[in-house]
């Protein structure tokens, strides 16, 4: 691969790290012609329109959907129609990419354009689960999940599903199956309209974590206006917020360490509020709590921040680890 200097860095990643899709549905594509079925190979950057930011790039709905419904139905008359996910492009043209897991996010894409029944994602794991098997091992497949739930465990960071996943399925009514492609008889867990039930308590963990504490500097309050100027600059550098907290002179917020978006929003707001900032954090969610789930959770040296609602528990800390470094280098 080859790129022209001074191209902007988001762009030179966007086409570096969509490479593996367009490759592996290659592949895929040459396997099934050859061994069982006629196949047709389409670039879904001819489809999916974003806008122009390059990481966790916005799907322009309506081109999106009239691409898909006007050519792909005549594709697959005849064959299977073999495209990619992750990926899309720009109005110029240019690659973008759709966010950590977008190939479910694709997936749900063409699924609207093509008012399809239900979708199934395959994964290295039995279904949606009430954890991360690999850190805690009792944890113990969700049969079924509403739209609503699976939304909010999506938000709050469980790394199966996109989060941009579920809202256009929701809206369409199109099922969504999470089954595990090493054991394709299993029915994994199917994500719906109707109310699952209360399911069993999802502990949920986000690492590489930023905590950004905003101060006003004229002894004012934290009103609206200034509210709005940091939302703003959220907005503006596609920042998601992963927990909020306000007092009457400071808002903080928690936040994912991507990139340079973190450097890019404390330069745009240091003018107006004094900054504090802690990074290498870890968030642990625990949807769904009783004090038996909250008991589980093991005891961590320092709390930066502690959130309780009516079905959600919000702890936000400094990594064990971490604590061990500091402790050795003092």
């Amino acid at each position: 691969l080859s790129f022209a200097a001074g191209k902007p860095y988001m762009e030179v990643y966007s086409e570096m790290v969509s490479q593996g899709e367009l490759l592996s549905t290659r592949i895929i594509r040459n396997y099934l012609n050859q061994n069982i079925h006629k196949t047709i190979w389409v670039d879904a950057r001819n489809y999916v329109k974003t806008d122009y930011n390059y990481i966790d790039a916005r799907v322009d709905w309506d081109i999106t959907k009239q691409n898909i419904k006007s050519r792909i139905p005549e594709f697959a008359k005849d064959a299977i129609v073999i495209t990619q996910g992750f990926i899309g492009s720009n109005g110029e043209g240019k690659t973008t990419t759709l966010g950590r897991e977008g190939s479910d996010f694709s997936a749900a894409i063409f699924a609207t354009g093509l008012n399809a029944e239900s979708v199934t994602v395959w994964k290295d794991v039995p279904g949606v689960m009430t954890a991360d098997p690999s850190k805690m091992p009792d944890a113990i497949i969700i049969p079924a999940l509403s739209y609503t739930d699976a939304s909010e465990m999506t938000y709050y960071g469980a790394s199966i599903i996109h989060p941009r996943t579920i809202k256009p399925l929701a809206q369409n009514g199109i099922k969504l199956y999470v089954r595990p492609f090493n054991a394709p008889q299993e029915l994994g867990t199917v994500i719906g309209a109707e109310k699952a039930g209360k399911h069993p308590a999802s502990f949920i963990l986000k690492t590489r974590q930023v905590f950004i504490d905003f101060k006003v500097t004229d002894f004012t309050f934290i009103d609206e206006r200034k509210l709005s100027l940091i939302f703003n600059a959220l907005d503006q550098l596609n920042i998601k917020i992963n927990l909020m907290q306000n007092s009457a002179v400071s808002f903080s917020i928690c936040i994912d360490k991507k990139f340079d978006k973190v450097e890019k929003l404390v330069e745009r707001l240091s003018d107006t509020f004094n900054i504090e900032m802690r990074d290498n954090l870890e968030m642990l969610t625990v949807k769904g709590y009783d004090q038996e789930a909250l008991d589980k959770i093991y005891d961590r040296k320092e709390v930066l921040l502690e959130q309780k609602s009516k079905d959600v528990y919000h702890l936000l800390y400094v990594p064990e680890q971490k604590h061990k470094e500091l402790s050795e280098s003092a």
